[in-house]
Formats: C-alpha cells, sequence, structure tokens
C-alpha cells in the first residue's frame, strides 16, 4: 500500500521554484505561487511537500504553508501558520475544525458565498449529507468567484480548476443520489475542464467507466485515479480521502479488489488525520469491501462499528447498519439501512437495500419504491447486490404487478437466463404494459434465443401491433448451431477488436444498454466469463 506521507522526488518540478526555496528568495517565491505556474492540482504532493518548507514571515506563504499542513494532517505546524497571521486564517480554523470535529457535530449551515461554500461541501463529506451536498452542488454552480481579494490565490488558475471542481462534484453527486444519466455526461464533460495533468480529469474519466458499468454496460476498462494516487504528483492525503470515497460504491460493482485497495488506504488516512467522521466512513468500507471479498471473519468488527455510528448522522450510520443487514440477511436491518440512506440522499445504497428487500420480504411499498427509483435513476447493477439477488428482485416486481423496461433491464444485467427470460416473456405478453418496457422485453428475448425464448418471440408475433411485428423481424433473424443470433456474432466480433459499447452501438445503430445485453447473452451461451474470452471462442468455433 502506497504511503502518501513519503518524501517525493521533485523530479520534473521547475528549477527555478527550488532555488528560490533553498536561496530565500521572497520575491521569486512570491511570484511563483500566486502566479498559478505550479498548480497542486497538477504537481500534487510534489509541491504540497515543498510549500511545508515555506517560511511563516509573509502571510501568502503562512496560508500556502498552512494548506500544506492541513493537507498532511499536521496540526501542530498549521497552528504555527495561524499564529503566524495568514492571509485567511478563518478558512484555516474552521477546516481543521470540520476535520477534526467529534462525530456528532452539525453541520456549518447553507453557503452563502464561495468562501463558506468550501467549508459546507467539506462538512457535507465528512457528514456523508449526501442529499444536501447534491444541493450545494448544484447551487454553488451559481456562486460568484470572490478571491479577488486573495493576494495568496491565483486568479485564473483558480477560474479553471473551479469550473473543473464544480462539475466533477456535481457528477458523483448525480452517481451517489442523483441519475447516472446525468453523472455520465457532467463527468465526460470534466475531462475537458482544468488544466492539462490535472489529477481529477483521472478521477473523472473512471468516474465515467463506473457509472456505465453501473448502467449495466460490460465496462472493464482499467481506473486510473488510484495508481495516479501512487505517483509522485498524486493528491495529498486529505484530497485523496476526499475523492476517494466518492468511488467506492462505484468500485464495489468490480470483482478486480480496487474496492478493497481504496478502502485500505482511505483507511490508513483517516488513521493518521485523526478525523473521526472519516475513519468511521473508512472504517466501514473497509469492512465492506472484505465481506465482498468474501471474508465473514470482518463480521466480527461490526459491532463495535455500530456503537460507534449509533449517534451520528443518518449518512455515517447507513452503511454500518447496511453491512449487518447483509452478513445475516436480515429485512428489518435492510428497511432501517434504506430509510437511513433515504434521509442521508444516498440513493445508490438505498436501492440495494430495496433490492434485498424485494428479495428477502417483497412489501408492496418497497416494491414500488424499488420500481420508482430503478427508472428515475437509470441503476441497473447495485452495489453488494449479487447477480443471484438482483435476479429474485427483477423477478418479485414482477410478481408484484410492476411493469416497466427498468425491471426488464435490471433482470438482464443480473446475468441470470432464467430470470431474465421470466420478466421478459411476462412483459412481452403483458399488452398493459409500457410500450417502451415491451420493446426491451422482446430485445431480450431475441438475445436468449433458443428454447424458451424462440417460443415466446412466436407467442408475441401472433398479434397485430409494433411489438408483434418486431417479435416477427426478431425470429426471421437465424441462429447458428451456437445458438448466438448474427448481431450477437457481430457484437462480440467487434467487442473482440477491442471497441467499447459506444463504438459498437455507434457502428451497428444499437443502444449502449442494447449491445450490453447482446455480449451478456453472448457470454452466458458460450460460458465464457467476459467479452474477451467470448470473442475467442467465437472465432474458434468459425475455424472449426
Amino acid at each position: 500500500m502506497v504511503d502518501l506521507w513519503e518524501r517525493v522526488p521533485v523530479t520534473g518540478l521547475p528549477a527555478d521554484f527550488a532555488a528560490a526555496l533553498a536561496a530565500h528568495d521572497r520575491e521569486g517565491l512570491r511570484a511563483m505561487l500566486t502566479s498559478g505556474q505550479m498548480p497542486a492540482g497538477v504537481y500534487g504532493r510534489q509541491i504540497v511537500q515543498l510549500r511545508a518548507e515555506l517560511p511563516l514571515d509573509d502571510p501568502i506563504f503562512a496560508q500556502h504553508r498552512g494548506w500544506s499542513a492541513l493537507s498532511y494532517g499536521d496540526w501542530d505546524d498549521l497552528q504555527r501558520c495561524i499564529d503566524a497571521g495568514p492571509v485567511d486564517p478563518h478558512e484555516l480554523q474552521s477546516l481543521r475544525a470540520i476535520i477534526l470535529a467529534p462525530l456528532d457535530r452539525s453541520h456549518v449551515g447553507e453557503a452563502r458565498t464561495y468562501r463558506t461554500a468550501l467549508l459546507e461541501a467539506w462538512d457535507c463529506k465528512v457528514s456523508q449529507a449526501q442529499g444536501r451536498h447534491r444541493r450545494f452542488a448544484r447551487r454553488t454552480l451559481a456562486l460568484p468567484v470572490d478571491t479577488a481579494a486573495r493576494p495568496d490565490v491565483p486568479q485564473a488558475r483558480h477560474v479553471r480548476f473551479r469550473r473543473l471542481q464544480d462539475v466533477l462534484i456535481l457528477a458523483k453527486q448525480e452517481a451517489i443520489g442523483g441519475k447516472l444519466e446525468a453523472a455520465e455526461g457532467l463527468a465526460r464533460e470534466a475531462q475537458r475542464l482544468g488544466d492539462d495533468g490535472d489529477s481529477l480529469r483521472p478521477f473523472a474519466r473512471d468516474l465515467e467507466r463506473l457509472v456505465r458499468l453501473a448502467r449495466g454496460e460490460d465496462e472493464r476498462s482499467p481506473l486510473e485515479f488510484i495508481a495516479r494516487l501512487r505517483e509522485p504528483r498524486g493528491p495529498a492525503p486529505l484530497l485523496a480521502i476526499a475523492w476517494m470515497i466518492d468511488l467506492a460504491h462505484l468500485l464495489a460493482l468490480r470483482r478486480d479488489g480496487s474496492l478493497a485497495e481504496l478502502a485500505a488506504l482511505a483507511n490508513a488516512i483517516a488513521i493518521r488525520l485523526c478525523s473521526p467522521r472519516f475513519e468511521i466512513q473508512t472504517e466501514a468500507w473497509r469492512i465492506a469491501a472484505e465481506l465482498h471479498a468474501g471474508n465473514a471473519a470482518s463480521v466480527r468488527d461490526l459491532p463495535g462499528l455500530r456503537v460507534q455510528s449509533g449517534g451520528t448522522s443518518p449518512g455515517l450510520r447507513s452503511l454500518p447498519e447496511f453491512l449487518s443487514a447483509w452478513a445475516g440477511e436480515d429485512p428489518d436491518g435492510f428497511e432501517l439501512s434504506e430509510q437511513l440512506a433515504r434521509a442521508a440522499g444516498q440513493l445508490w445504497l438505498q436501492l440495494s437495500a430495496l433490492a434485498w428487500l424485494a428479495a428477502l420480504r417483497p412489501r408492496r411499498r418497497d416494491l414500488r419504491r424499488l420500481c420508482l427509483l430503478l427508472e428515475a435513476s437509470g441503476w441497473r447493477r447495485l452495489p453488494f447486490v449479487s447477480r443471484d439477488v438482483a435476479a429474485r428482485a427483477a423477478v418479485a416486481l414482477v410478481e408484484g404487478g410492476h411493469r416497466s423496461a427498468a425491471i426488464v433491464e435490471l433482470a438482464s444485467a443480473s446475468g441470470r437466463p432464467k430470470a431474465a427470460l421470466t420478466v421478459a416473456e411476462t412483459h412481452a405478453t403483458d399488452v398493459r404494459a409500457p410500450l417502451e418496457a415491451r420493446r426491451a422485453a422482446v430485445d431480450v428475448l431475441h438475445l436468449i434465443g433458443v428454447g424458451r425464448g424462440h417460443a415466446a418471440l412466436r407467442d408475441v408475433a401472433h398479434g397485430g401491433d409494433e411489438i408483434a411485428r418486431l417479435a416477427t423481424q426478431h425470429l426471421s433473424d437465424g441462429h447458428g448451431t451456437t445458438g448466438l443470433s448474427e448481431r450477437e456474432i457481430e457484437v462480440v466480433d467487434l467487442a473482440g477488436r477491442g471497441l467499447t459499447n459506444r463504438e459498437i452501438g455507434e457502428r451497428l445503430s444499437l443502444s449502449r444498454h442494447t449491445v450490453a445485453r447482446h455480449l451478456a447473452n453472448a457470454c452466458v451461451k458460450l460460458g465464457a466469463e467476459n467479452r474477451a474470452e467470448a470473442a475467442v471462442r467465437v472465432a474458434a468455433m468459425r475455424r472449426g
């Protein structure tokens, strides 16, 4: 595990800065710090560590060194910086108070200026008040930049960075408590903002990838942000933990160990920062990662975590309660965690709890809420919800009388053909179901193809409406001895050439969700673990 407190080399930094620092060239240092030549977002720990060596006989130097002390949790040096008279001691004091606040700390109030917005954002983060944070992220876009009176802030760089930060904060908050479609679009926009080399651009690319996975796509690209953390130009500890925590729930959708790596690093940072609220969040994620990996021994840590979180905000209580319910498959525990997640604005956790409730104890109210939230949010794969549980939840929704394209897509994304077939057949043959849902169902039946899927298509084709015509069209597509349709073979071929779902969709005039379903069903029919293996098997069958 990388040690973010370890001294990093200064290779690649402008030589003028190191020379000015060694020579105590006050004017040279001041000019470089206030010109934006060496932004921390680009140079990361390289520049943050050097700023810790600035003298304290100048308000600008004291402010920059104070930020470095904050970033590393050097609370003694931070006090020295405050005593020296920085440009804005209130900013440093307030952030220290928020980070070190006890577990029952109340929020700082609604921001009216960009200066106070900084404090509100941090308080939302450490208390996991995601609903308030999402509303803040929308509101802050309208707050004017009011740093003209700050001689320590490079104006042009600040405006560029603020635009990147504001858009990316809104993107991740949509991924936590809003619409995934909006999160994906905002994450793409963020990749074009800020400065070249800024560490938040890899974060934005990872966020887009992970959101596509949550929406049901077969997205397995390598992640960049965790790798950036290991580099000398990766972010300092405080910023690293702040951004890492917001990726954790999406990393739970992957099976590559990235959640465990992130959780362990975040927990180590929280402990060294001595931040009670960060500690309780990261301890919950550490336990979650172990449960996710099948390590049941971590269950023993849950009672202590629940006791600590008992008197805290809903956002800090929700995940420990969910983990306890998950470990024991306890419907009452899932119900409590759903209520806490709803109060905190953690839509992803609310959906996961509702999916478990649908599978374990389906009730009309919970099923209705799950269906509405799936439709509104775009989630199709849910954190800490296994394929079997997702399939059972989709079937429970159908048995409860709900009809929606979201349910069809949830069942399809579960990777369980039997459940996908049951859900699709029910939708396709129900003339009262929404047209969009019936179209999606017919597509799934076609993707499944052989056996009951083909039989259901023939039943639907007997009608005289648009859905019957679509079923007839699908029936005209032949299936080879592999059980794959020609369309599935086309999609697998293109995937094997390295095309993304979006590129395949553009080539074949298909939606990305349809491409994802083609790939998922092809993998099931071929017994392949992933798209690459499916492509190899198709190529082998062609060779005979």
